[in-house]
C-alpha cells in the first residue's frame, strides 16, 4: 500500500492511498472526505482528526497483516 499525507496551503491534511476499499473505509471512520479536484482524500488538521486517521489505518493494516499470515 502507498500512502501519501500532505499539508495544503489550507492547511487541511491530504492523503493519497492507492485505492483499497479496507483503506477507504477507514478513512472515512476518521472523518475523511473524497475531493475530485484534488484526487486525494481530505482531512482537517487537528490532533484529534490526526489520531483517527493514523488509528483507523493501522487498525485496516493490522487486519490486512493478519489476513495474510493466516493464508
Amino acid at each position: 500500500m502507498k500512502l501519501h499525507i500532505a499539508k495544503k496551503s489550507d492547511g487541511k491534511l491530504s492523503i493519497a492511498v492507492s485505492y483499497d476499499e479496507a483503506v477507504i473505509a477507514a478513512l472515512k471512520t476518521a472523518h475523511c472526505w473524497w475531493e475530485p479536484d484534488d484526487n486525494a482524500w481530505l482531512a482537517y488538521n487537528t490532533p484529534s482528526t490526526r489520531k483517527s486517521i493514523l488509528a483507523a489505518l493501522q487498525k485496516t493494516l493490522n487486519a490486512q497483516l493478519d489476513k495474510f499470515s493466516a493464508s
